[in-house]
């Protein structure tokens, strides 16, 4: 989940959200790892997990905010939170995700401070 924030003075105003949901699939027969973009059915192949996870963790070609939002002197934040979703794992995959640690794959919101 990503979204931009405006600073406020006792909360912030969120201006922007969206949710950019990526599947990870490893072909072993063929040495794989594909990605697929779940939003729009887009697929890549990178012959290692360290290729696809750093494809997925950066934004491309994606507009997170409107310019005409953004106002001069004032203080955003871009917010960024990953969730690892164990349902979508393959049914005998799924009690090790719950009691084994390596699996806690989510994170909590992380913010970066931008200025216009």
């Amino acid at each position: 989940m990503i979204k931009v924030e405006e600073k406020g003075y006792f909360w912030n105003k969120t201006l922007s959200s969206f949710d950019e949901m990526y599947q990870i699939q490893n072909h072993a027969l063929l040495n794989l790892y594909s990605i697929k973009r779940l939003s729009t059915g887009e697929r890549s192949l990178f012959s290692s997990l360290a290729g696809a996870l750093n494809f997925i963790s950066k934004i491309r070609n994606k507009v997170v905010i409107d310019k005409q939002l953004i106002q001069a002197g004032k203080s955003y934040y871009l917010a960024m939170k990953v969730k690892f979703k164990r349902e979508l794992l393959p049914v005998p995959l799924r009690p090790f995700s719950y009691f084994d640690s390596q699996w806690a794959l989510s994170s909590q919101w992380i913010l970066w401070p931008f200025q216009n």
